[in-house]
């Protein structure tokens, strides 16, 4: 079993938290939006803010294995691309979970949110500038999301 910190919890986060945690890990959801925690408290799961999280320390971070990134990157016509900014300032979000983690383990950062390509190693550069490798060591994944809408609990778990 593997104690997972998801962050953003709109339909890809929910839907992955739900299997996630139907598969036997722990799942806590950390998101801005009040609508999407409650949606996730009403299924048992804890849910924070980023700053419950970051300033409140309502969150024991010391036993995380993942952070999974399930943010939303809406597409921008003007500029003809998605748009990463909400993944990108999950930074120092994901800094200071990797900062709690107690054990010698790396941490696992997932990017489960679909982005533009070069969205990877952007935001890997992100992260080593922000985490000193002696505060913690880490991994990046990127492990795109295809869900629908009407089926995205089904599909996440399969």
């Amino acid at each position: 079993m593997k104690t997972i910190a998801c962050i953003g919890c709109g339909t890809v986060g929910y839907a992955t938290c739900l299997a996630l945690s139907s598969l036997g890990h722990a799942v806590v959801g950390i998101d801005t939006s009040m609508t999407a925690r409650n949606a996730l408290a009403k299924k048992n799961f804890p849910c924070f803010s980023p700053d419950e999280v970051m300033l409140e320390g309502q969150l024991n971070c010391s036993t995380l294995d993942a952070v999974l990134i399930a943010l939303p990157t809406p597409f921008c016509p003007t500029r003809k691309e998605l748009v990463n900014d909400a993944i990108m300032s999950s930074v120092e979000l994901i800094g200071h979970l990797c900062r709690q983690k107690q054990d010698n383990q790396p941490m696992l950062i997932i990017l489960k949110s679909t982005v533009s390509v070069g969205t990877s190693r952007k935001l890997f550069r992100a992260i080593q500038r922000h985490i000193n490798d002696d505060d913690c060591q880490y991994q990046l994944f990127y492990h795109p999301e295809f869900l629908r809408a009407a089926n995205n609990e089904q599909d996440a778990l399969h």
